[in-house]
């Protein structure tokens, strides 16, 4: 047994070392939030990339035009990926009484919300765009919140908090701690000025640095290009991209409705992971890969020998007592310590799953807005 301890003590302890420093990423990020904020009215264009969410598109279209920000320095673009639902018709009568309101579709060779964004950006008129989703909801001075935070000299991107609401219910509440935790992280990699993750349901940005990024040839995935244009960005202009955590900044979407859709979310997510390039981003996905997978190792070798009960047990404590510190500071600063009802629960399946989507989502294909997509 010794001999594991030679591997699981520094994996462990390095473990500990990059959570704590995402915490202390995440007290620099709030420490300057609003230092710089100032009121910025730049002209912008939202784009929205749409499937079949006639249920949900009504809702964020009358969000958007109830926005606390001057209605001629906004437009807002509705790109439409071969709905088969009523959405096109839908955004229809909303253009049809909103001047500043467009929709556009997808041609015949081109589908998948990639394709819907760079559409969009193309057809943009402002020189800042703001990507959502048509299943989200915003308040009235989300707007105003992103745009402020092009306050500060040189930022070219900000990203913003997709929370997941209502997080009422055991799988609901998870679902959100989880959300939460990468909130903290992306959050918490700006703070240390090396940007990891955001996410293309709130991230804002210049259309030059897009359109430069698709020249440069980068999107390398069937999924969304938000991550590989961070980390694009990242290297191509050092210290411009800031994450808000200003609860005005946060776009609201709904959690995953059943465990099946959980997990084909997880799997377009994971599914690029292979193809990260980014030393830190790669290492952090590493690290928190083989951290899980020893505690599956471990556990599986309790039913072998009870002498690995107690290094389960004591690993299991340490991982629980770094990610508690860290998540308790995300969580009190949105509101939402009653989440930490389920941190426990989550904690004791949450290993498991992380190593079965991540091995998973490299080989088996997944769903996603009722296509069949190879990972």
């Amino acid at each position: 047994m010794e001999w594991a301890w030679v591997i699981l003590i520094p994996l462990f302890t390095t473990y500990a070392i990059r959570i704590l420093s995402y915490l202390h990423g995440w007290n620099i990020c709030i420490r300057y939030q609003g230092d710089d904020q100032t009121e910025v009215q730049r002209k912008v264009s939202i784009i929205i990339p749409v499937r079949n969410e006639a249920r949900h598109i009504a809702a964020l279209l009358e969000d958007l035009s109830r926005q606390q920000y001057p209605e001629e320095h906004f437009e807002l673009i509705v790109v439409d990926d071969h709905s088969t639902d009523q959405t096109k018709e839908i955004v229809s009568s909303q253009v049809s009484r909103s001047a500043n309101f467009r929709l556009i579709e997808l041609g015949a060779g081109e589908f998948g919300k990639k394709n819907a964004i760079k559409n969009g950006v193309l057809y943009a008129k402002h020189d800042v765009i703001i990507s959502t989703d048509g299943d989200c909801r915003a308040t009235a001075d989300w707007l105003a919140h992103m745009m402020a935070g092009f306050g500060k000299k040189g930022i070219r991107m900000v990203a913003g908090p997709l929370m997941l609401e209502p997080d009422t219910g055991w799988f609901r509440a998870m679902q959100s701690l989880e959300h939460l935790s990468l909130i903290g992280v992306g959050a918490g990699s700006v703070g240390l000025n090396s940007p990891i993750m955001c996410n293309a349901a709130n991230l804002a940005y210049l259309k030059e640095d897009f359109l430069r990024f698709l020249k440069a040839g980068k999107q390398r995935s069937e999924s969304g290009d938000d991550i590989f244009f961070l980390l694009w960005l990242k290297k191509a202009q050092p210290g411009a991209i800031r994450y808000l955590t200003s609860p005005g900044a946060a776009i609201r979407t709904l959690p995953a409705e059943n465990l099946r859709s959980l997990v084909m979310q997880r799997f377009r997510w994971a599914s690029k992971s292979r193809l990260y390039r980014d030393f830190h981003i790669f290492t952090t996905s590493i690290l928190v890969f083989l951290t899980n997978v020893s505690l599956i190792l471990t556990g599986i070798l309790c039913f072998v020998s009870f002498s690995w009960i107690m290094p389960f047990g004591l690993l299991f404590l340490v991982k629980c007592i770094i990610d508690l510190v860290f998540l308790e500071r995300v969580l009190k600063h949105f509101g939402k310590r009653r989440l930490l009802r389920v941190f426990l629960p989550l904690e004791l399946i949450y290993f498991m799953y992380v190593s079965f989507v991540g091995i998973a989502s490299q080989f088996i294909p997944y769903t996603w807005k009722e296509r069949n997509i190879q990972p």
